[in-house]
């Protein structure tokens, strides 16, 4: 499997702190992907909304003010029919079993990525995650 960290596609970044956000941005960006940020799901679902293209892949933090991670998931999946082959990976800071049974029992698949992550750790995920879509994709 190829781990290159660059890559094609659209990511929406979202995550309630603005360092963390904005880092995911500039990493990603400075990889060639074209980047989405919102700092809460009712953002991201605006975004979502008014973009021409879908989303490839969101990078979505579990816990934030308004409205969770999972939350927004199954909303994204429900009002934004451009992105019904969105792939998610869910981030947090938190270790706590609470945490990961929402990344893990999210209805579609979603990767889980452990902050404080590397920028290399971020740009893997992102492309292992962007590659499964594409494998998936080529077999049905």
């Amino acid at each position: 499997m190829d781990l290159s960290p660059h890559g094609l596609g659209t990511i929406l970044v979202v995550d309630d702190e603005s360092v963390v956000r904005n880092l995911c941005a500039t990493i990603l960006t400075s990889a060639g992907y074209k980047v989405l940020s919102a700092e809460d799901g009712f953002g991201a679902l605006g975004l979502c909304k008014a973009e021409q293209t879908p989303v490839d892949l969101a990078l979505v933090d579990i816990r934030m003010p308004k409205m969770s991670g999972p939350e927004l998931i199954e909303l994204l999946d429900c009002v934004v029919p451009l992105n019904l082959g969105i792939r998610f990976i869910l981030m947090s800071g938190y270790t706590d079993p609470e945490a990961l049974d929402q990344a893990n029992g999210n209805q579609r698949h979603c990767s889980f990525l452990q902050k404080p992550f590397r920028p290399s750790e971020l740009l893997e995920a992102v492309r292992r995650e962007l590659d499964t879509a594409e494998r998936r994709s080529k077999m049905g």
